[in-house]
Parts: structure tokens; sequence; C-alpha cells
């Protein structure tokens, strides 16, 4: 025998849920240009030779499409958007706190007669499509439209 409370909280989550079904199902019909957006996983943070990136665990954002390869720190309320590639394959990427790296963006470190890192300050904005290679970016720089 239930209580007359649970009776009633399964009796409102049920009209709840048909409620929202019901505007679901309105808003569908109402959509001009159907869309469906199917997220792949993909491996957004690998490993080179053993060493995985660092990321901020609770204020970094790194999209389901972008990756993180190799020795790279992201620091804290920094974004990888989606599509970008940040690839510390042969030395190390630092990226500062409060950075932004755009759509499709490159940020790629330097091997060729000597080791050239990729470090990227704090405030840095690296627009959409933009390439770093083995570069220092300053605190409060833009790269990028």
């Amino acid at each position: 025998m239930t209580s007359l409370g649970s009776r009633v909280v399964v009796v409102a989550s049920n009209a709840a849920r048909k409620i929202g079904q019901g505007l679901d199902n309105l808003g569908k019909s109402m959509e001009v240009c159907k869309h469906y957006d199917r997220l792949v996983p993909s491996t957004r943070f690998v490993a080179v030779d053993g060493v995985s990136p660092t990321v901020s665990p609770l204020t970094a954002f790194v999209a389901p499409s972008a990756s993180v390869i190799g020795d790279v720190t992201l620091g804290q309320n920094s974004s990888v958007w989606y599509g970008a590639t940040v690839r510390g394959d042969v030395h190390k990427i630092t990226i500062g706190e409060n950075t932004s790296v755009g759509d499709r963006a490159v940020v790629h470190v330097a091997k060729i007669q000597g080791d050239f890192p990729s470090i990227i300050g704090n405030n840095v904005t690296i627009g959409p499509g933009a390439i770093v290679h083995a570069a220092t970016l300053k605190d409060g720089s833009t790269v990028g439209p």
C-alpha cells in the first residue's frame, strides 16, 4: 500500500512527462528545416609516448569533435572548440587561463633544427581556422578573425 503523497508525485510526474512530450512534438511539427545532430564519439584526448594532456577538469571545455594530443596543458576557463586540434606530439603546448582556441584552429609545435614549443598566455583568443605553429602568444593576444 502506497501513501497518498507518493501517488500524487507519480501522477504529477506522469502529467509533466506527457506535457513535455506534447510540447516537444509541437516544436518538431513547427520546424522549417529539419536537422538531426548525431554526435560521433571521438578520441578527444590522446597520449603520445606515455604523455597525456592535462586539462582543468572542472572549468575547461573541449568540444566533442576537438582533439587534444600529447604534452598539452589547458588552463582554467579555457576552451578548445569544434574541430580544433591542439597537438603537442614532439614538444609541449601550454595554454593559459581564459583562452579560447576557435573552431577548426590548429595549435602545433616544431622539431626542425631544434625544439620549439607553443606557449599561449592568459586571455588569448585564437580565431576560427587560425594556425599557431611553434609560437609564443602573450597575454591578451588575438590571432585570426
